[in-house]
């Protein structure tokens, strides 16, 4: 509860699940208002992963650093198939990943 004159951070996932960072609620006379938002799309991190497929083998792949939702990024070929090196193309859509290029698997 916030009381009247308070405010309260609350994170973005608990609003809408793709977000994240914090929303900031007031409470004015028993109202409750948000005063500010700093929520943006969830990004993939380097510790999120996708299983990617590099010449007939499987493996978890993980992005090399951050991406952002709707960009694409790149991962390392070995992750998927100890037996090719090079990156791999990764796209990142609200925290998801997914491989869509293995072509400079070499």
């Amino acid at each position: 509860s916030v009381e009247s004159g308070g405010s309260v951070d609350t994170l973005c996932e608990a609003v809408s699940s793709p977000h994240v960072g914090l929303v900031t609620l007031t409470c004015t006379e028993g109202t409750l208002s948000v005063q500010s938002v700093q929520c943006e799309i969830m990004p993939c991190e380097p510790w999120h992963f996708a299983i990617g497929t590099v010449k007939g083998v499987s493996g978890l792949v993980t992005p090399r650093e951050q991406i952002m939702s709707g960009a694409e990024g790149v991962g390392e070929c070995g992750n998927a198939n100890i037996e090719y090196s090079g990156d791999l193309g990764l796209t990142c859509q609200q925290g998801s990943i997914q491989v869509f290029d293995t072509s400079e698997c070499r």
